[in-house]
């Protein structure tokens, strides 16, 4: 996981270089070029913003795909505060990329990079979604829930069994040395 969003952040900074050198000069092209990229860059569970050194969002794609099929997403028009924060969160340590957020419920993977593009900084975020993975790890305590009792139940049994059976000659032998006692 680490190592794709390393990589999906080198690959989005390249596409708004592209975007961004292809605009006519203007105050906002690099919000242009960085929400051409986020559109361009539409991946199952995976969500992109780009941020000035001082917290501006220049476009962050959008976090849900309610009632949208895959290819439709877009620039998420307005941010939430738990968004923006997480956003901040996640930009924070600069000695360490990749941290753990949880926006609306929902955690996340993120990737945050400082770049330079046509010599203005930015940080770009790259955030992947670890609903799957939670959801995968809490059907697997289930199994374990109820597999590991049915193990020991059937591990007692045979055990059971296997000594019961290791041990019928002794029981015969008990059996006749208290017979031959009695007579």
């Amino acid at each position: 996981t680490n190592v794709s969003l390393a990589e999906l952040a080198f690959a989005f900074h390249s596409a708004i270089q592209a975007q961004y050198n292809g605009e006519q000069p203007a105050p906002d092209s690099l919000q242009t070029a960085a929400k051409e990229a986020i559109v361009g860059f539409q991946l199952l569970d995976h969500r992109f913003a780009v941020l000035t050194p001082d917290g501006e969002v220049l476009g962050a794609s959008e976090l849900s795909y309610r009632g949208k099929p895959h290819g439709e997403m877009g620039v998420q028009p307005s941010l939430s505060t738990a968004m923006r924060q997480a956003l901040m969160d996640a930009t924070s340590r600069a000695d360490r990329p990749f941290q753990d957020v949880t926006i609306d419920k929902e955690p996340f993977r993120a990737y945050a990079a400082a770049k330079s593009i046509d010599g203005t900084k930015v940080t770009i975020v790259v955030m992947q979604s670890l609903r799957l993975e939670q959801e995968l790890l809490k059907d697997l305590a289930h199994t374990f829930l109820w597999a590991i009792p049915i193990t020991v139940l059937f591990a007692s049994a045979g055990g059971y069994f296997l000594a019961r059976k290791s041990l019928a000659p002794v029981a015969a032998m008990s059996e006749q040395a208290s017979r031959i006692g009695a007579e």
